[in-house]
């Protein structure tokens, strides 16, 4: 990476830019050519011809200097490698089966040929065809350059039988002439020239192990377009890791490649006085934009993603499918959603905090034009886990960090901005889209402390244990009194039986005689009590296995019906995720068939903020400002504390006799989210590192931004309306046994 390279490589597109610009200012001495119309593409393109191209191996690096480093010959951005791209080229217009034994390559598991989709498309008798592209790409990874004077980057190594060869030189002729002298023997030695991939310091920023990409282009419906675009996209495995210091490398890379635009400076040329005057050039008739459509089929999407103050975040989704297209909109959908977090208990662990099973997210456009369009969600379940001591809200901190630090970054290195977008200002209202999300069923838990569920199984299974055991314990008294006593008697066991006036003050009221306990034993009474002793244990530690087995049966059916039967593939993420917790939930709050509605609201905002807000000044200005109505329709509800026997909150479901369509319970309210513009003394500053100290260099200087945040309370105005429907009794439980675990339900809210 030598900087005057890329000056004389900017000079030179520049000098032909302007070239290029100046020929075109000169006066026409004949008349335009007049434009033809355009024509579909499958009419243009060359035909009945088959394009292979395969590269073995391909490395591309971008960088440049990094304005925010003291050192002017470091380079920072980004390098790409793959192992192979295949890329093939057809347009038939007829069927073609010969040359190729279509069976053949099937049985050796080698690629399908392009010519047996393209048989696809030709029809007999029929003109329709079809171009198609094909992309087959293995071994993509893009790594993050930090310093390219020091970066290895992707070499080829040789090596022969027996004999390994060192890397040295410049990575760009790095083992060029041992290549040529190898190959040159090759018939006398067996040598392998085999791709080694050297990574970066810090870990790779995109890995794709193999990805196919295949554009068919079509003939599109009269009155629409000229051409009809299709892009299909298949993966196995996608893998992004970002984090600020690689976002802000991939942006150097970007303001690199802007750099070498050449910046055209055409100059007038004065026509000849002498030349006729010529009409004016026509404009070429506008070619119009094809209908495309998107299918993308990737099995496993991983994402790590560390926010500011090293918060790491994980994301996974399974079998996701995307589709998009002018009729549909947006579609994608997804058997798994997966967000976890680091385990603040157990160290190097990942603890999962959001799950939805079974997802299908829409975005398409308002057929009423009241909105800019609705973004719809559904999924059979969903659960939101905050884990015993997770701080969850850092995460929603953190991400508002690093959102505000890349609009910065990007006006700087994108827009070519230099001054500062990220002090608080007035706002407008907000304009939201329609949302509209239905969840069969939505769960919100939040993780008790392990000791304390512990001591709550104790409590609730030890005291019927307890008192078991008192009772074995007067029994056994009072079996040592017995013998104590037929002892003291010569050995000799009285009996009652033929004592009438004992028989008698043994009876009780209802005629039944207590038991009459003999003196008569085998074993010792040290041996007796010591196996005694031995039994409460057993027997203690039996009931609190069957006390934490069943309290973990209960546990599981909520798993299998948040989950589903089966839970398959947590096992095989890249990450190690802890099991599902087996023990009741510090709070946990369920709902059935949920549908969350916000639409736009019918209602002027500052009327309605001085109406609720109690006086509050039409001219206030805010921050931040988000008017919306919403709907919450439920079929049941419950929130449960512990595993206590009542509930928190019950509100019961619709008889099936009695159903009508409507919801159990609903609410309505018309919401505002504000918060009010403060003074200078109401913002606080919250420094992100972007470039960490250990990427700095030698002598460099760590990079941060300084983020602006508005220290104002978020005040949320709204006039809720809440029906419910059931004819069941609503049950609202509270007492002071539970009050200990509210108090810590609260200190979790805050």
């Amino acid at each position: 990476f030598r900087r005057v390279l890329f000056r004389s490589l900017r000079d030179f597109l520049e000098s032909h830019a302007s070239a290029t610009a100046t020929s075109t200012l000169r006066a026409p001495t004949s008349l335009p050519h007049p434009h033809l119309a355009p024509r579909p593409l499958v009419e243009t393109l060359p035909a009945e011809i088959a394009v292979y191209v395969a590269v073995a191996s391909l490395d591309l690096r971008v960088a440049g200097s990094d304005p925010k480093n003291n050192d002017v010959l470091a380079c920072r951005g980004i390098a790409a490698h793959s192992d192979s791209i295949v890329v093939e080229y057809l347009l038939q217009h007829s069927v073609h089966t010969e040359g190729v034994n279509f069976p053949g390559r099937a049985s050796l598991t080698l690629r399908e040929d392009i010519r047996v989709e393209a048989n696809a498309h030709v029809e007999e008798g029929d003109v329709q065809c079809a171009v198609l592209v094909k992309l087959a790409v293995k071994g993509l990874h893009i790594d993050p350059v930090v310093d390219a004077r020091i970066s290895k980057g992707h070499t080829r190594r040789t090596s022969t039988m027996g004999r390994t060869e060192d890397d040295g030189g410049d990575w760009e002729l790095k083992n060029r002439a041992e290549i040529v002298s190898e190959s040159k023997h090759r018939r006398k030695h067996s040598v392998s020239i085999v791709p080694l991939r050297k990574k970066e310091a810090s870990a790779g920023l995109v890995a794709i192990p193999e990805i196919d990409v295949r554009l068919t282009v079509v003939r599109a419906p009269p009155c629409e377009a000229l051409d009809a675009v299709t892009v299909a996209v298949e993966a196995a495995t996608l893998s992004f890791k970002l984090e600020l210091f690689s976002i802000y490398l991939v942006l150097v890379a970007i303001a690199t490649v802007k750099s070498l635009k050449p910046q055209a400076r055409p100059t007038s040329v004065p026509t000849s006085p002498t030349l006729d005057e010529t009409p004016p050039a026509t404009e070429a008739p506008k070619r119009p934009a094809p209908v495309v459509s998107v299918r993308a089929d990737v099995a496993d999407l991983h994402l790590f993603l560390t926010l500011p103050h090293d918060v790491p975040l994980y994301i996974h989704t399974r079998r996701l499918r995307v589709q998009v297209a002018p009729a549909i909109g947006t579609i994608a959908e997804s058997d798994m959603l997966l967000l976890a977090g680091m385990s603040p208990t157990v160290r190097g662990q990942w603890d999962d905090i959001v799950r939805l099973r079974i997802m299908t997210m829409t975005i398409q456009p308002d057929a009423s034009g009241a909105h800019a369009f609705v973004l719809g969600l559904a999924a059979d379940s969903a659960r939101l886990r905050i884990p015993f001591r997770y701080v969850f809200s850092q995460i929603i901190d953190n991400a508002v960090n690093l959102v505000k630090a890349l609009k910065q970054l990007i006006h700087q290195h994108i827009k070519g901005g230099l001054d500062w977008i990220l002090e608080p200002e007035v706002e407008q209202a907000k304009q939201l889209p329609k949302i509209d999300l239905n969840i069969k069923m939505f769960a919100v838990e939040v993780q008790d402390d392990p000791f304390e569920t512990r001591l709550n199984i104790i409590w609730r299974a030890g005291y019927e244990e307890q008192l078991a055991r008192l009772e074995r314990a007067a029994a056994f008294e009072l079996k040592v009194d017995a013998i104590h006593k037929m002892d003291a008697q010569g050995g000799e066991d009285e009996s009652d039986e033929d004592d009438p006036e004992h028989a008698a003050a043994g009876a009780t009221a209802g005629g039944a005689r207590k038991p009459k306990i003999s003196g008569k034993h085998t074993i010792p009474i040290a041996e007796a009590r010591k196996d005694l002793q031995a039994y409460d244990s057993s027997h203690w530690v039996k009931r609190m296995r069957n006390a934490i087995a069943e309290q973990g049966r209960r546990e599981e059916a909520n798993t299998r019906r948040l989950y589903g039967a089966r839970r398959i593939g947590d096992n095989k993420l890249p990450i190690d995720l802890l099991a599902t917790s087996r023990s009741a939930p510090l709070a946990r709050a369920m709902f059935w068939d949920l549908r969350f509605v916000v639409t736009k609201p019918a209602f002027p905002v500052a009327d309605f903020l001085h109406d609720v807000g109690k006086g509050l000044p039409r001219e206030t200005q805010f921050t931040l400002l988000v008017p919306l109505h919403f709907s919450w329709k439920m079929d049941q509800a419950r929130v449960q504390l512990r595993d206590y026997p009542l509930p928190l909150l019950h509100v019961p479901p619709m008889p099936t006799d009695r159903g009508d369509g409507h919801a159990t319970c609903e609410c309505e309210a018309d919401l505002v989210i504000a918060e009010e513009l403060g003074g200078h003394d109401a913002v606080r500053r919250v420094p992100c590192v972007v470039v960490p100290a250990r990427h700095t260099g030698h002598g460099g200087a760590l990079y941060s931004i300084v983020v602006p945040r508005s220290a104002m309370t978020v005040k949320t105005y709204a006039t809720p309306t809440i029906t419910i429907r059931s004819p069941l009794g609503t049950r609202i439980g509270w007492g002071n046994s539970i009050q200990p675990a509210i108090q810590d339900v609260t200190k979790v809210l805050d």
